[in-house]
């Protein structure tokens, strides 16, 4: 096959679509596949039909980031967006140096309204796997509900994540319907609002990560997690975590807790086959007593009471108990 140019024969540019995805991909730059679209005509029709969209955000080690090297990402990020062809994407990884809502000062009332990365999302075209990453920004970031996602991974540092409400009348019902797998980490968020979305908008939800998160208003204390399909939780706290954790999951059977809360807790997990805790243990404050009572599996780490804990169960099949030894002398 010639070239557009008339130069040496392309046989690359000559192997079906598919091949010439699988190279693209390797990649994993949105930015760089587009690029080829300079090698000829028949290269311009192949990255936007990717199944899978990488958006890096690269900066050199102890290099501020100034604000146009950030918006000429995010402008990168909604271009390419909007040039993409394919009706679904199995992978969105997102990295942006910080959140700027596309034309804030269009409609201050709803600067989410007119985004191009939120209306993407919102176009259900995400049928795999989201991951975004912000690592500051002063606005709130409102997720509408990405219906044919199956894992979502949420880095906030900085924005408060909200989610957008479901819509009256059923039509858009605003679920997260085929969402399998929510990891959050290092995000504010709104107590009363997740714990909504974990009961009523995430029917099929398997497994859920909250690392490092924080409550968005500290009056409302309490973080309650009821979910009817969860069988994985895993928590970790910030330092001086003090609401009260409430978990209701009847079909849990593996929950981690790493420094889950220096207030109260109460887990109610009757199928529960294996615990892992990290950091202090008080069976004054942290309630068991809802979980299962035969465990397969019980590690314990560093300096958690072990005696307290194993008093928690009729029978544990499995111990793991890591011990610290400081050296003298």
């Amino acid at each position: 096959m010639a070239s557009d140019s008339g130069g040496s024969d392309d046989r690359i540019s000559d192997l079906p679509d598919h091949i010439l995805h699988t190279i693209l991909l390797r990649l994993r730059d949105i930015a760089a596949a587009a690029r080829t679209s300079a090698l000829s005509r028949r290269w311009r029709r192949v990255w936007p039909h990717l199944p899978e969209l990488c958006f890096p955000f690269r900066c050199a080690a102890g290099v501020y980031t100034c604000w146009s090297e950030s918006d000429k990402h995010r402008r990168r990020v909604d271009a390419a967006l909007a040039a993409h062809a394919a009706p679904a994407v199995a992978l969105l990884d997102i990295a942006l140096p910080r959140w700027v809502p596309a034309h804030p000062q269009q409609y201050p009332e709803d600067p989410d309204r007119d985004d191009p990365l939120l209306r993407f999302l919102a176009s259900r075209r995400v049928a795999g796997e989201l991951r975004l990453t912000l690592r500051g920004g002063w606005h709130d970031i409102v997720l509408p509900p990405c219906e044919r996602a199956t894992a979502i991974s949420l880095y906030f540092n900085g924005p408060v994540l909200r989610f957008q409400q479901p819509l009256p009348g059923g039509a858009g019902s605003g679920a997260f319907a085929a969402l399998a797998s929510l990891r959050i980490k290092r995000t504010r968020v709104d107590a009363r609002e997740l714990g909504e979305v974990l009961f009523s908008r995430c029917p099929n939800l398997k497994e859920l990560f909250l690392k490092r998160i924080t409550l968005k208003d500290q009056d409302n204390n309490v973080l309650s997690i009821r979910s009817d399909s969860l069988e994985r939780l895993e928590m970790e706290m910030c330092v001086g975590f003090d609401a009260r954790v409430e978990v209701f999951a009847p079909r849990m059977k593996i929950f981690v807790s790493r420094r889950i809360s220096s207030g109260d807790a109460r887990i109610v997990a009757p199928r529960l086959l294996e615990l892992c805790w990290h950091g202090w243990f008080d069976p004054a404050r942290h309630d068991l007593g809802g979980g299962g009572r035969h465990l397969q599996r019980l590690k314990i780490a560093k300096n958690s009471p072990a005696a307290q804990l194993i008093r928690q169960f009729y029978s544990i099949q499995e111990l793991q108990l890591t011990l610290q030894v400081w050296k003298v002398g």
